[in-house]
């Protein structure tokens, strides 16, 4: 499947428009930018906040329809990612890299997650090949999605198995969400689905998606110091009657 990860990477568009050109005034996101002027091309160009103040952010403006905002990139490959469930990105205003503003695989997070508003959200999973999905929720930034409570998600089981062809997951629950979570030694997500052996959502072993975390102290994982990966998929370990690996990927948000 076609993702913005194979998308132009540059570091600022002639076209883009700036607090300095004499012109009106930057747009709050890329898909405003892209309505009016569809012919641009994906690549890093000037937004504004609310009240005015300019920053950069990457616009894929080729993939289902463009106008898409890259919010953040997760690392799920690095045991050093600062987003895995708990990390304090995921809900305070502080930026990440934020001159990194491309798709290179270099974990980030940007001022747009704090500011674009948005009906849609897209996230594009890099293993061995890209995958993506997309999902219909609204909220005034992702920083006001993360800060609030647990969202339901009702999509099938195979369209998060999707993201990572060979991910397992246990058989039930099957919970998609945001702030998908729950206490250690269980696991959760930000943005995913959690599994389990037994047939509630309440003790869930696996997951697949975005922001991953919790495991420590499970005895599914030999109750060592276990460190879900912040991208990717926890199969459940020895409470999984299929076992299979966990699976390490490098993940992008997008919103529009």
């Amino acid at each position: 499947m076609t993702s913005a990860a194979c998308g132009k990477v540059t570091t600022a568009s002639p076209d883009a428009p700036t607090p300095d050109a004499g012109m009106k005034p930057s747009p709050q996101s890329c898909k405003a930018l892209f309505d009016s002027n569809p012919a641009l091309s994906s690549g890093a160009y000037a937004l504004r906040t609310a009240d005015g103040a300019a920053y950069q952010a990457y616009c894929d403006m080729t993939t289902d329809g463009g106008g898409w905002t890259l919010v953040m990139k997760i690392d799920g490959t690095a045991a050093s990612s600062q987003l895995g469930y708990d990390g304090a990105l995921w809900t305070n205003t502080a930026t990440l890299r934020a001159d990194k503003v491309d798709t290179s695989h270099v974990e980030a997070k940007y001022r747009a997650f704090n500011e674009v508003a948005f009906s849609q959200v897209r996230i594009v999973m890099v293993e061995a090949q890209s995958s993506a999905m997309t999902l219909a929720i609204s909220a005034s930034s992702a920083l006001h999605l993360m800060r609030g409570p647990f969202v339901q998600i009702a999509r099938p089981r195979q369209d998060w198995l999707a993201l990572l062809p060979g991910a397992i997951v246990q058989p039930n629950c099957n919970q998609g969400g945001i702030n998908n979570s729950s206490a250690n030694p269980y696991v959760r997500v930000r943005i995913g689905m959690i599994a389990n052996q037994e047939a509630n959502c309440e003790t869930p072993d696996s997951f697949i998606g975005i922001g991953g975390g919790g495991g420590a102290g499970n005895a599914c994982f030999g109750n060592g110091a276990f460190v879900a990966p912040s991208a990717g998929s926890v199969s459940g370990g020895t409470c999984n009657p299929t076992p299979g690996p966990n699976h390490a990927a490098f993940a992008y948000l997008y919103v529009r």
